[in-house]
């Protein structure tokens, strides 16, 4: 076990998830300061996600200049930069903008902590240690509309909870340097894991692109309850902004008491088995709050949780002679389909209404379990790397 990596992993995530979903509880409020309309608004979205696609790109190359630690202060840097643009933009174009360093630094961010907590485990607690670490997420999500109503409450604004993400990127990053630098030159000399010193090499793992779609699809559909949940409440059934906000709270204490659950008491059933479960149950909750009652919103957090470490479990299962090739084209094709995602429900909105747009979530479920159910047939045939 590899601890600075492993406790640097999980405090990087968790200032990646109050960053990350910080914007969905304030996103109608943008809407309104700039006065712009649904399909306008997805490009703050879109832009962030289209930037994460390249900041992921990006990881192939730097991981060959620089190691993962130092790799992961930059995006820290890059992200901090983002946040405090977003909080002194002035109009809706430089929110738009700083949405793009936004992204940048998310993208570069995500691909580093899966692979620090990756390498930084053995084979026999990945699964604990990668559940543990999307916990980390979860918990950060359940916290961020929490802040967004506090700072609200005590008189602040939207541009301050941006601020208050910023000055966690800037604790994390200083912490970060004087901590775990000394340890960082002789990390080589901590691990004998082959991963450590791999290379990025013009080999592709092939057929990752399938698996990464199929895990896009997924990462679509929690994207777009924890970004447009707030939106929906508020268009749909006339809900507040503290009102939705404790709403959207209650998904990711779910999300986070399911993921707990898993890292404490992981199921002895294969990876893949766990994967399918959760997309079939996570696809029947979201119809029924869309067509029941919207208390099944919530619920969704607990067959949902589990899915996203889950899938980097599975990634390195499927991939481990190109773990770093594999991760960033991962990553980087789920950032490059929340960009549809964004800009397809923002036009949605604005044509037929937010519950139309909602329903963008049990199709891509759908569509994740159609290709997963697919994929160790097809590897087997025709996509073994």
């Amino acid at each position: 076990m590899i601890w600075p990596y492993l406790i640097l992993a999980y405090l990087s995530l968790t200032v990646y998830g109050l960053s990350d979903n910080i914007r969905g509880p304030l996103f109608p409020e943008l809407l309104q300061h700039f006065g712009v309309s649904n399909t306008l608004g997805s490009w703050f979205y879109a832009i962030s996600s289209a930037f994460s696609f390249l900041g992921s790109w990006l990881c192939l190359q730097t991981l060959k200049k620089i190691d993962r630690v130092q790799n992961l202060y930059w995006a820290l840097l890059v992200l901090m930069m983002g946040l405090i643009g977003l909080g002194i933009s002035q109009n809706y174009y430089h929110l738009l903008l700083a949405s793009a360093i936004f992204g940048l630094g998310l993208g570069q961010t995500t691909v580093i902590f899966n692979l620090l907590a990756t390498v930084g485990t053995t084979l026999k607690y990945r699964q604990q240690a990668i559940s543990g670490l999307h916990s980390m997420y979860a918990l950060s999500s359940f916290l961020a509309p929490m802040i967004v109503a506090a700072i609200y409450k005590a008189g602040g604004n939207w541009a301050q909870c941006f601020f208050f993400a910023a000055g966690l990127c800037g604790v994390l990053i200083a912490g970060g340097f004087l901590t775990y630098r000394r340890e960082d030159i002789n990390l080589k000399k901590l691990t004998s894991d082959d991963n450590e010193s791999q290379v990025v090499t013009k080999q592709r793992p092939q057929g990752i692109v399938i698996l990464a779609i199929a895990f896009g699809f997924y990462v679509v559909a929690e994207i777009l309850i924890s970004s447009r949940l707030a939106l929906y409440l508020r268009l749909e059934k006339n809900f507040d902004l503290e009102k939705s906000s404790y709403f959207l709270t209650g998904f990711f204490l779910c999300l986070l008491s399911s993921r707990i659950l898993f890292s404490v008491r992981p199921l002895k059933m294969p990876v893949y088995n766990q994967l399918m479960t959760s997309l079939g149950l996570s696809f029947i909750i979201l119809l029924l709050g869309l067509y029941v009652h919207v208390w099944f919103f919530i619920l969704a957090g607990l067959t949902m949780g589990p899915f996203y470490a889950l899938s980097v479990i599975y990634v390195a299962e499927a991939y481990p002679r190109f773990l770093n090739q594999a991760m960033a084209l991962s990553m980087s094709l789920q950032s490059l389909m929340v960009v549809v995602m964004h800009l397809t429900s923002g036009w949605m909105t604005d044509e037929w209404g937010i519950a139309w747009a909602m329903l963008a979530g049990p199709f891509c479920l759908a569509s994740a379990m159609g290709l997963l159910w697919g994929f160790p047939q097809w590897k087997k045939k025709w996509l073994n790397p």
